[in-house]
C-alpha cells in the first residue's frame, strides 16, 4: 500500500477510536444528561463523574480497545510511529 493510502487509513481508524472512546462529556450515550438536567440535577457533572468512575465504562473500553481493536490495528500495521503519539494522548497505547 502506498504511503498516502496508509496515512489515510491510519487517520481514519484514529478518528473512529477517538469518537468511540468514552472518556469525557463529548462521547458516549449522552441522552441521559438531558434526563438528569430535566430532573433538576447537574447533568454535565453527573456525566463526567459517571464516565470517570464507571466500572462498566472501564470494562467496556478495556474489552473494546485493549483486548480487541488495538491489537488488531497493530497487527494490520495501522499504528505507525506517526500516529502512535495520538493514541498515547488518548490513553489507548502505552
Amino acid at each position: 500500500m502506498d504511503a498516502a493510502k496508509r496515512e489515510f487509513l491510519e487517520d481514519f481508524t484514529f478518528k473512529a477510536c477517538d469518537h468511540m472512546y468514552a472518556r469525557d462529556e463529548r462521547t458516549g450515550f449522552q441522552s441521559i444528561k438531558n434526563v438528569w438536567t430535566e430532573m433538576g440535577w447537574d447533568g454535565d457533572a453527573l456525566w463526567r463523574d459517571t464516565v470517570r468512575n464507571s466500572q462498566t465504562t472501564k470494562s467496556f473500553n478495556s474489552f473494546l480497545f485493549q483486548e480487541n481493536l488495538m491489537p488488531r490495528l497493530k497487527r494490520l500495521g495501522l499504528i505507525s510511529e506517526r500516529i502512535a503519539p495520538r493514541y498515547r494522548e488518548l490513553g489507548l497505547l502505552d
